[in-house]
């Protein structure tokens, strides 16, 4: 008689084969294209059902990490609608790529209005002043709802037939291929990076501002503020000179002043976001497109408006910090663990089933019911500060016998509510470890976003071991990662008070199975016998 496992993979294998594809690129007609750069390329294109002219983005995704990272930019374009944002209309895959689907801006880029000006034309300073408003207002809202923008400059600022702004590219093409240093990422010379980046290695919020000051620049001067013979020449110029002076007989102080105290290169000193709003020219502005936007505005956007009418700080308040409260259910003081405790946290039966223990084969196992982008499980119980050495084996497994890939498994602060959209290291509540290609992920607000190569790569029934070492003292804590028995040589210190083990699936019909969660007398990890062993600070 066919077991429940069975019966539910004869299913799935029915529903594989029967699945119908939504949009496509085969919606689209008259497609030429208009730019490429990095991963991305892009094209103008018209909708065959609405007539629309559109923009259609393809972005090309090479691993597991450039994809999840691309999905997590796409979240966060489609949900910010604002009048000053390249409008996103939708997104679909087409074999290996990804596509975005956006608003077409007739006048093009602020690249192409500073190029189309004559040698001696300048730029009317009403319009700078317009620019300037709608790019803070914008930025401004990106920052209310701590999300950063990352890439400034005046190629990424797109004009509407009437001259008014549009903000794209949210970094889609810088972040799908994070592997690599800022500096070997760069294409061509770093123009409008902040001197911070360059000096700290860490992107902060006042990057983006230093970039609306850089595209002003360029706007007034028709030349970048800081160039040089090659890359090298140019960020030390960033770091270490002025740009030269605005032309005083074409703009008004005030205008060259605020351009003036958005180039500061101390970001400490660098006039703030919510202080910018209120300059007298960008308030006016500022306040007027909050009114004509507001009776149509979502909830989303309705109290940012509210404050700029208002005079209210739009500065956001810091997050409070995670306070640790003891838990109630996690592994301490070494204890030995009830197999029959063992399981995964699923919240949603309808996207995931979960099996209770087989005897002597494992103690339980998830299996996909849906496919399911950057779906993150945690592991029960959670692993608290003194509970010692715990190991967990896990083997991943494709029912359908497709090899698909997905395959991660890490660790969590365990006072984290992992959202329903999210991935393992997407950031510093978080580490994963990728199955396709080794990599370790771990991002953090501030870093430069980039994965860690070093470890081995896993397939479909390989075994995969977490272990941590939750000592009383966070500076012993460690984690690190096996593969078929097989210690690798990244891990990490440093980890939190409270953990919890968590895997990540993706496909319809893909499993992942607890062989055993247990508490060891000792640490399995060797201290210096690996070949090119790397500690990342967690």
């Amino acid at each position: 008689m066919a077991s429940d496992l069975d019966l539910l993979i004869a299913e799935l294998q029915i529903q594989n084969s029967t699945s119908q594809k939504g949009l496509s690129i085969n919606d689209y007609a008259n497609i030429r294209k208009l730019g490429e750069g990095g991963c991305a390329t892009t094209y103008l294109a018209e909708d065959k059902k609405t007539g629309e002219t559109v923009v259609l983005k393809r972005i090309a995704v090479n691993s597991e990490q450039s994809q999840q990272q691309a999905e997590r930019e796409i979240n966060v374009h489609s949900q910010v609608d604002f009048r000053f944002i390249v409008k996103f209309l939708a997104n679909f895959n087409d074999d290996d790529d990804f596509y975005i689907v956006m608003e077409f801006c007739p006048a093009g880029s602020l690249t192409d209005y500073i190029t189309k000006l004559k040698e001696t034309e300048y730029c009317k300073e009403e319009f700078a002043w317009d620019v300037l408003s709608q790019l803070a207002i914008t930025i401004n809202y990106l920052h209310f709802n701590r999300i950063v923008h990352k890439d400034m400059k005046p190629d990424n600022v797109f004009l509407t037939a009437n001259n008014e702004v549009r903000l794209g590219d949210f970094g889609i093409a810088k972040v799908l291929d994070p592997a690599k240093s800022f500096a070997t990422t760069m294409k061509g010379t770093p123009d409008y990076v902040a001197p911070e980046l360059l000096t700290e290695q860490r992107f902060h919020p006042a990057a983006d501002v230093w970039g609306i000051g850089t595209t002003l620049y360029e706007l007034l001067a028709k030349r970048r503020p800081f160039v040089g013979k090659n890359g090298e020449e140019v960020m030390q110029n960033v770091v270490n000179k002025n740009p030269p002076p605005l032309p005083a007989n074409k703009y008004s102080q005030a205008l060259c002043g605020v351009i003036s105290a958005m180039l500061i290169k101390d970001r400490f000193k660098r006039i703030p976001l919510n202080m910018l709003v209120k300059v007298p020219e960008v308030n006016k502005r500022v306040k007027k497109y909050a009114q004509e936007m507001l009776p149509t505005a979502s909830d989303r956007v309705k109290p940012y408006l509210d404050h700029l009418i208002h005079d209210i700080d739009t500065k956001p308040t810091a997050l409070p910090p995670a306070a640790f409260a003891p838990s109630t259910s996690g592994i301490t003081g070494g204890a030995p663990i009830d197999p029959n405790k063992v399981t995964f946290d699923v919240k949603n039966p309808l996207i995931s089933k979960l099996f209770r223990g087989a005897p002597g084969v494992y103690l339980s196992r998830l299996v996909q019911l849906q496919s399911k982008k950057s779906y993150t499980l945690a592991i029960i119980p959670e692993i608290v500060a003194g509970a010692g050495v715990v190991q967990i084996q896990v083997k991943f497994d494709d029912l359908l016998n497709q090899n698909r890939g997905f395959r991660w498994i890490g660790v969590a602060y365990g006072g984290f509510d992992i959202p329903e959209t999210y991935y393992p290291g997407q950031d510093g509540q978080s580490a994963g470890f990728c199955g396709s290609d080794g990599s370790l992920v771990h991002l953090t607000d501030n870093a430069i976003d980039k994965y860690i190569d070093g470890n081995e790569s896993y397939e479909n029934g390989d075994i995969v071991a977490a272990e941590v070492n939750m000592d009383a003292d966070k500076d012993k804590r460690t984690l690190h990662f096996f593969v078929k028995g097989k210690q690798q040589p990244i891990s990490f210190i440093g980890l939190p008070d409270r953990i919890k083990f968590i895997v990540q699936r993706y496909h319809q019909g893909t499993s992942v199975s607890i062989l055993s969660l247990q508490t060891l007398p000792r640490s399995s990890a060797t201290a210096n016998d690996i070949p090119e062993a790397k500690v990342i600070e967690w």
